[in-house]
Formats: C-alpha cells, sequence, structure tokens
C-alpha cells in the first residue's frame, strides 16, 4: 500500500469533518472511509472503534487505486499528542498536514456540546463542566458513559498554540498548512482552492460546500445512547451503511432520533474569563499563522 501522505490532524471542532467530505469527493483524492481513525494516538486514547494495529490500519486504504496522488486521513485528536506526532512523522515524514483552527473558546464550547451528545459528558452547561476540571483531575465527578476522562480537561484541549509549536517541531513549516475556520465561513472556495494548491492538486470545478457535522441533540436519550454506542463501536459498519443508502434515506433515519441545535451563549462574565486564559495562546496563533486574530481576544 502507498502510504498515507495527508492528514487532517485537528482541530476538534473547527471543520474537519466538513473539509474530510470536501477532499473525499475529489477525483485525487482517496480518503479513509471513516473519518476519525485514530490510529496514531493507539495507547493514549480509549475509545470504542479505535484502529490499533497496522493490519487493520492498512486495510482501509486498500482500495485505493495504485495512481492516486493523495491518500488522506482525517482525525481531529492527533494535534493534541506530541507523540501522535510523532507516530506520523516517522510513518511518513514527507506527509501533509492540515490543520483547522477556530477560536479555543467557540472551539471548546463546541466541544463541550459534542461531548453530551456522545455521552462523555453529563454537565448541564459548559461553566459548570469548566468548574469542575480540578474536581475531574482528581478522579471525581466523571461521567459513568466517558471512556476517557482526558477528553474533559477543557483548559488544555483549548492550548492550540502549545500544540502548534509543537507540531513545527516535528514538521518542517512548508509541509503545514493552517486553516481558519472564519475563513471557512467566509469564502470555502477559496480555503478549497488553496488546499488543493497545497495538495499540488488541480481545482475540480467544486462550488457547493455543504456543512458537515453541526451540532446536535438526541430526541430520545435512550435511543441516543443505543445509537451512539453503534457509532462510537462499529465507524466503518455505520460509514458503510451511509455509503450504501441514499444521502436523503439516511438522513431521514438518523433524523427521527436527532435534532439539530444552535450552541446557546454562554455567560458575558465567563466568556470574558475565557478569553483571558486563552489570549496568549491566541497570540501565539498570530505569530505562527501571521494572522490578525484580535477578533479572537475578545
Amino acid at each position: 500500500m502507498t502510504k498515507v501522505n495527508y492528514f487532517i490532524a485537528g482541530a476538534p471542532k473547527c471543520g474537519t469533518t466538513s473539509m474530510y467530505h470536501y477532499m473525499k469527493d475529489h477525483p485525487d483524492i482517496f480518503m479513509c472511509p471513516i473519518k476519525e481513525p485514530h490510529y496514531f494516538v493507539r495507547g493514549l486514547m480509549n475509545l470504542r472503534g479505535m484502529i490499533t494495529s497496522e493490519t487493520e490500519y492498512k486495510e482501509l486504504f486498500k482500495s485505493a487505486p495504485p495512481s492516486t496522488p493523495v491518500i488522506g486521513e482525517a482525525t481531529a485528536m492527533y494535534l493534541y499528542f506530541p507523540e501522535a506526532l510523532r507516530r506520523i512523522y516517522e510513518y511518513n515524514p514527507e506527509a501533509r498536514i492540515m490543520i483547522l483552527l477556530r477560536n479555543p473558546v467557540d472551539m471548546l464550547l463546541s466541544r463541550f456540546h459534542t461531548l453530551r451528545y456522545t455521552f462523555f459528558e453529563d454537565a448541564a452547561d459548559f461553566q459548570t463542566a469548566w468548574n469542575l476540571q480540578e474536581a475531574r483531575e482528581r478522579g471525581d465527578a466523571i461521567p459513568p458513559g466517558c471512556l476517557d476522562p482526558d477528553t474533559l480537561r477543557y483548559r488544555k484541549h483549548g492550548m492550540l498554540g502549545d500544540q502548534i509549536e509543537i507540531l513545527e517541531s516535528i514538521f518542517p513549516r512548508e509541509q503545514i498548512i493552517y486553516i481558519l475556520s472564519d475563513d471557512m465561513k467566509r469564502d470555502m472556495q477559496g480555503v478549497y482552492k488553496r488546499s488543493l494548491e497545497f495538495l499540488n492538486l488541480p481545482y475540480d470545478g467544486r462550488t457547493d460546500f455543504p456543512l458537515s457535522n453541526e451540532r446536535k441533540n438526541w430526541n430520545n436519550e435512550s435511543l441516543g445512547r443505543v445509537f451512539s454506542y453503534f457509532e462510537q463501536a462499529f465507524p466503518l459498519v455505520v460509514a458503510r451503511i451511509k455509503n450504501t443508502l441514499p444521502a436523503s434515506l439516511f438522513a431521514s433515519i438518523k433524523g427521527m432520533i436527532v435534532k439539530r441545535q444552535n450552541n446557546a451563549p454562554i455567560p458575558e462574565e465567563f466568556r470574558r474569563e475565557l478569553v483571558e486564559v486563552f489570549s496568549s495562546q491566541v497570540e501565539k496563533l498570530e505569530r505562527i499563522t501571521g494572522r490578525d486574530l484580535s477578533d479572537w481576544k475578545k
């Protein structure tokens, strides 16, 4: 098998699912049939459905045509773990790394809601979850459905500047592209073209960029627990079902038990507290990306 040479490696809740689907549709890219195989965080995380063996990992890419110039996968947690980044470099030192970035405060709020959706989190609101971090560090107040308490360390997960510095100590800068979620909202077509240029691929004329992985909640919690378990434990089976059924039919089935929701705003005083916590991280991101991120410090 030709080695994977393109990784969407982070950060969570920054648009990685949408980007995965856009790139998956390009004729010169073969993307892993499941998003988030988590292969390079084996032993670092405790999740259902993780790909943990080299044989399993290679199997995911066996149907890639030999002439395919770009073979990729997307696991948003790779950026968080320095060891995962080192493993990727050892696996393929010439790999291209794509990092999607977002205001850390908004990213963590979105992450909180996703953890509630997957039953890893049971706090009623993000401020409560934030204030529980010290207790959870001691092993207290861990939700029964949370397989990996490290996922509840919101402050640590928001240290994007530190994570990027580690990434650049491992991979050459020319092999990394940074994409802001703000740019994806303003001009996804332009972002898509720039992404293809980074991969040395031609633009395929795409103009439609539907959003993926918007915030969701369960209409029925009991049914949601069953469905969530199945999604996490058997990602390849779910991917095959999605690819077999018409997209509209799969969406209709899931729509019976899932409802979309907008993120509720957090109290202004709490938001100011979070902005202060992550201000130095945002300044690091400004230096690294060369972008003005002053809106992220408000």
